[in-house]
């Protein structure tokens, strides 16, 4: 039966040129995805992740037939610090199976496929994936795969009424208990330092990065070519740059924040937050900009996604922001690592959440 499958729907490697194809799979995977419901801006999306990395370009595997691209898996490239030495490590994201054609084994085995050539033609040591909840058990069963850990969402709600859907009380009263579940302290940034919204990611950044890049055993570099690659070239765009300066000139640290719909309703999202330290109420003060401008654009809430172990965590609760229970999240927002060469020292690092700095804009789809 595997045999017969496996000549049926066998495993190929797809190019630019199958974009519109493969764009297409995914619409009808993702129908409500505002990005893949426009063929233009899906185009330049796929091309901008896969394609226009200014490190690595993508590798893309999947299965083909009956006129159609019946699944899709691509090996992508990001440059990240472990114990200070920058190296590429591979990216799992973006895998779909068409609806018709899944229990066949496609994602199974494009997974062993891909993970075989990012290990012995591309020999990165590592492999990083952010699955939903129905990629994630799959992965789990393939034995170079484990989980990471499953990462904390924190929130502040603006509106009122969102928890009145959910608990039928009073407007008055689920405005007292938001005030008190989420206290509020006062923080001004440092003396010296101005918060100011910017467009783009110059040398400055790269001079940041330098200065706090061992703050975290295991994180993606985020120097400015891969900040400006990330956020300010994006096409999904709508991201607000807020960056701490120092003096004249002197970058101490940034946050990113957008607008998107999520969970059914208009969540600001926190995707990076980067601090210098030696600056007390720093973090605080780049938080509570970009809460302020999200509450400023209309959202109901702001999220945020952060190992509990991180100093920043102290800055969200000082915002009000609150850790929302597993039973309570939304969804859960799984990290899942592959194995790959025989660098055991390694994989003991990229394997212990401990050593890692992660966000939501580390995740491909905001």
């Amino acid at each position: 039966m595997n045999n017969n499958i496996n000549q049926l729907y066998p495993i190929i490697e797809f190019f630019q040129e199958d974009d519109p194809r493969i764009c297409e799979l995914q619409r009808i995977v993702y129908p409500e995805s505002p990005v893949y419901a426009d063929p233009v801006l899906a185009q330049r999306f796929w091309h901008w992740w896969f394609w226009d990395m200014p490190w690595k370009k993508s590798r893309i595997f999947g299965v083909a037939a009956h006129g159609a691209i019946l699944g899709v898996r691509p090996l992508s490239f990001l440059p990240v610090v472990v114990d200070g030495q920058e190296i590429l490590c591979g990216v799992l994201n973006a895998t779909v199976t068409h609806p018709g054609y899944r229990k066949l084994g496609i994602f199974s085995r494009t997974l062993t496929h891909t993970l075989q050539v990012a290990e012995q033609e591309e020999q990165v040591g590592f492999a990083i994936s952010f699955p939903n909840d129905n990629s994630y058990p799959l992965h789990l069963k393939n034995p170079k795969m484990s989980a990471l850990c499953d990462l904390p969402l924190y929130v502040k709600l603006y509106n009122p009424q969102i928890v009145q859907k959910k608990i039928p009380v009073p407007i008055p009263l689920v405005r007292i208990g938001l005030a008190c579940l989420q206290k509020t302290k006062r923080y001004a940034c440092p003396e010296g330092i101005r918060v100011s919204e910017i467009s783009y990611f110059d040398s400055r950044f790269d001079d940041l990065w330098e200065r706090v890049k061992h703050y975290h055993r295991v994180w993606i570099a985020r120097t400015s070519r891969y900040l400006n690659w990330r956020y300010t070239k994006s096409p999904l765009g709508g991201y607000q740059i807020f960056a701490a300066v120092h003096g004249e000139e002197k970058i101490v640290g940034y946050t990113v924040v957008k607008i998107e719909s999520r969970f059914g309703m208009r969540t600001g999202l926190f995707l990076d937050l980067v601090t210098e330290q030696g600056y007390a109420n720093l973090p605080e003060g780049l938080v509570a900009a970009g809460l302020t401008w999200c509450k400023e654009q209309g959202a109901d809430a702001s999220g945020c996604l952060m190992l509990p172990h991180h100093r920043y965590v102290s800055a969200l609760r000082a915002h009000g922001m609150v850790r929302v229970f597993d039973k309570l999240a939304p969804r859960k927002f799984h990290v899942t690592i592959a194995r790959l060469g025989r660098e055991q020292r390694l994989h003991e690092h990229v394997c212990d959440p401990r050593n890692w700095y992660l966000t939501w804009g580390d995740t491909d789809n905001v």
